[in-house]
Formats: structure tokens, C-alpha cells, sequence
């Protein structure tokens, strides 16, 4: 299993909770994040870097905020339509995870 985030798996990563399909978040990744939802959190943003997803490579704006208004939080299924605002996207705006899963992450992987 590696991290739908960071890309990290054993032996540098241990604790892992899985999402739906193939999704799943770390340890290391659901502290950065819980760091994140302490403070204000900010709205989830589509953030692309070269190679990692082609299919946004020239995109307009309008474009990017159709196709982000159609993810759906990778460990619980809800849209964002159902989420209260925040929320962490991975290397792919369709990696997404909401708040309360976040939350629920910390939880699991017992962290503080």
C-alpha cells in the first residue's frame, strides 16, 4: 500500500487508512494535514505541477473550478456539495479528502 498523497509507502510509511478503490493517506500525511484543519482551514485548491496530470495542462480557470466542483472526498464518497468547506487534493484534483475524514484519519492512525 503506498499514500494517495505523498506517494510513500513501507518501510517509510507503517500506518495507512484506505479509502475507496485504491485511495489511501499516511501517517506523515494525516498529521501535515490535521496541522492544516486546527487553523482555518483553506478551501481545497487545484494545484497542478508539470507531468503530474495532463488533462489540466492548458486548462482555462472555468474549466479547472467545472472539474473541481465534481470531486468526491476518496475515503467517504460524499461530494463537495455535502462537505463543509476545506479539504486537502493530492497530486490529482479527483485525490481529495474532506475534513471530517481527516479527522477520522487522526483517529485511526492515533494521532495527536
Amino acid at each position: 500500500m503506498t499514500c494517495s498523497f505523498c506517494g510513500l509507502g513501507p518501510p517509510r510509511r507503517e500506518r495507512f487508512m484506505a479509502g475507496m478503490q485504491e485511495y489511501a493517506i499516511c501517517d506523515g500525511c494525516t498529521r501535515l494535514m490535521t496541522s492544516l484543519i486546527r487553523g482555518e482551514p483553506p478551501p481545497a485548491e487545484v494545484v497542478t505541477r508539470p507531468g503530474v496530470d495532463a488533462r489540466l495542462e492548458g486548462a482555462d480557470e472555468g474549466q479547472l473550478r467545472r472539474r473541481f466542483a465534481q470531486i468526491v472526498c476518496r475515503f467517504c464518497g460524499r461530494g463537495r456539495a455535502e462537505l463543509k468547506p476545506g479539504g486537502v487534493a493530492g497530486p490529482t484534483p479527483e485525490t481529495f479528502i474532506c475534513p471530517d475524514c481527516i479527522v477520522q484519519a487522526q483517529a485511526e492512525l492515533l494521532i495527536s
